[in-house]
């Protein structure tokens, strides 16, 4: 496979930037049917510009029409290329993944192994500190009762985007019981150099303008690009979010 179509990449889109056909033919039948259960509006628009956003950054990173991208979703929530808009790539191998807060909205693409990604917009909440003592491990809790108000906000976006994006490169669920025995890895974030669990997958994090934003790719060696995306959709955040490594442990 050329080096172009190789490596993780995570595209970022301001929602209101994409504007999915209106006909919505270019959605799979499992699509479809998530649409079609879904009684809110906006949920209803963010999940249409959310997939349209897919498409564009698929076909701009490899080529094709973007109604050419088949893309199917499964019960758990989890994404799936059904089909690929160009013969030299295997459907069946790519691994996609979708995020959105508030107006903002993320995809990673991995033309080699599954992947996940969450975003966040950070926001101060009053219940950031029970949620913490509810569902954190003893680990995280002592790392929490030393910070600053302003720190938590931050730490708690971090460590929840983190997770969620780890769950998702496994294509299923958030489990509060599992999140409930992280830990932390000793030493500061920049010089961690293992993965975050046995089976050898890695997350990384990064923050631009109020948002957290976690990828997770299935090996710690995978060559990550953050980009905005389609012309349309860029947000300006090209070259000014720097990944660092997780220090959250299963």
């Amino acid at each position: 496979m050329s080096e172009y179509l190789s490596g993780c990449t995570v595209h970022l889109a301001e929602q209101s930037a994409i504007s999915p056909p209106p006909d919505q033919l270019w959605l799979s039948a499992s699509e479809t049917g998530r649409l079609r259960d879904m009684t809110s509006p906006s949920r209803r628009l963010t999940y249409l510009a959310g997939h349209w956003f897919l498409r564009l950054s698929l076909s701009e990173r490899f080529g094709g029409q973007p109604h050419d991208w088949r893309i199917g979703q499964q019960q758990s929530g989890a994404l799936l290329v059904e089909q690929a808009a160009i013969s030299m790539l295997e459907a069946r191998k790519m691994g996609v993944s979708l995020s959105h807060s508030c107006a903002q909205l993320a995809c990673a693409i991995d033309p080699d192994a599954a992947v996940g990604v969450d975003i966040e917009r950070l926001s101060e909440k009053r219940s950031l500190d029970d949620m913490v003592a509810l569902f954190g491990s003893v680990d995280l809790q002592e790392h929490w009762s030393k910070q600053q108000p302003l720190s938590k906000v931050q730490l708690w976006y971090r460590w929840w985007c983190c997770y969620e994006s780890w769950v998702k490169q496994q294509g299923r669920g958030i489990d509060l019981a599992e999140f409930g025995r992280m830990c932390l890895r000793q030493g500061s974030v920049e010089m961690v150099s293992d993965s975050i669990d046995a089976a050898g997958r890695a997350t990384f994090w990064g923050q631009y303008q109020q948002i957290m934003l976690a990828v997770t790719v299935a090996h710690s060696s995978a060559e990550i690009t953050v980009t905005g995306s389609t012309a349309e959709a860029a947000v300006g955040a090209e070259n000014s979010v720097v990944l660092a490594r997780s220090q959250l442990l299963v």
